[in-house]
């Protein structure tokens, strides 16, 4: 449905979701502000709205589906009373996706109908028969669905993965955290979409994320709309950049960037960086507003001329406190 190729890597940050358990130590940055997610696209397959929702017909649909699971060592339960297992919005650039579990069918299928679960449009099943490639790291690590068994097997939960992608394993509600079954989301994009709405920014880093091959990552933004700069917690730091030190990001035209920030419709690409505010200030008796620049880890700054003003007075230089005495003419670097 969009223009972003099958099989692509793309960061999310759900950190702020709340989502419960323990972090897997697997994850490249066990904080959740940058989560990795295969984008499977379109796929005809269904999912459910609640419990007691048995609607298995297939509809069209975009997903990304996270590499890991992301949380361990929890209930299923716990997750579907925080709207977990069956949806809640993650809005995320201006994008109201669905994050949730996705689909895995509820009972086994007959005999000469091939591997996995039945119904055969699960969303579990539908990805891996797109390719296998677009879930990863499921050996020994199930995670859970949103069906519960039918037949023989009716009102047992379902998780997927564990020593085959394919593999399906039943099991009894919980009564204690489940140690070796997690939550591995999926963001279901709205239908409602045009095609070219999404762009990809790339994040141009100080090192390589675990996992990956280079240095940056791609993140989601709304195409043709500005956008907020993303958190630098999670990832690696600058070489010389202490840990209480801010980290800005620069654009391609060498704009600065504070987490946070609006960033502007037209940047594709973001360089973090240990960028150091240096604040011109009047001073006590001086008139003028306080004026900020940035000066990138590393490189020079050229002072500012003069910027203030006082009665009686003339500004020859810069002091570094308050009223103190002239530390750098103008144009200093």
């Amino acid at each position: 449905q969009f223009t972003l190729a099958p099989g692509g890597r793309y960061y999310f940050d759900l950190s702020a979701m709340d989502i419960p358990g323990t972090a897997n130590s697997n994850l490249p940055d066990s904080t959740l502000h940058y989560v990795p997610f295969t984008y499977v696209g379109t796929v005809d397959a269904y999912s459910l709205k609640n419990e007691a929702d048995k609607d298995t017909t297939p509809y069209e649909h975009s997903l990304f589906i996270a590499d890991y699971n992301v949380k361990c060592s929890l209930q299923r339960e716990t997750l579907a009373e925080m709207n977990l297992i069956y949806g809640q919005t993650y809005t995320a650039s201006n994008v109201n996706y669905t994050l949730r579990a996705p689909s895995v069918g509820d009972h086994h299928r007959n005999e000469g109908e091939g591997s996995g679960l039945a119904p055969i449009d699960n969303e579990w099943d539908t990805i891996y028969q797109k390719s296998a490639d677009y879930i990863k790291n499921w050996y020994k690590m199930r995670s859970f669905g949103q069906d519960i068994g039918t037949g023989n097997v009716e009102g047992w939960y379902l998780s997927r993965g564990g020593h085959f992608a394919a593999q399906a394993t039943f099991w009894a509600r919980p009564t204690l955290p489940e140690r070796d079954i997690g939550f591995r989301p999926v963001l279901e994009l709205p239908t409602d979409l045009a095609a070219d709405s999404l762009k990809a920014v790339a994040l141009i880093m100080a090192g390589y994320m675990p996992g990956e091959q280079q240095n940056w990552i791609n993140i989601i933004v709304k195409n043709g709309e500005s956008f907020t700069a993303p958190s630098a917690e999670g990832l690696p730091r600058p070489d010389g950049i202490s840990e209480d030190a801010q980290l800005y990001w620069s654009d391609e035209n060498g704009n600065c960037y504070k987490p946070g920030d609006t960033v502007p419709a037209d940047v594709s690409m973001l360089s973090i960086t240990g960028d150091y505010e240096v604040i011109y200030l009047p001073g006590t008796y001086g008139a003028g507003s306080a004026v900020t620049d940035m000066k990138p880890h590393n490189n020079i700054l050229t002072l500012r001329g003069a910027l203030f003003t006082r009665v009686g007075y003339t500004q020859v230089g810069w002091s570094t406190v308050d009223g103190g005495e002239k530390v750098y003419d103008f144009k200093d670097i």
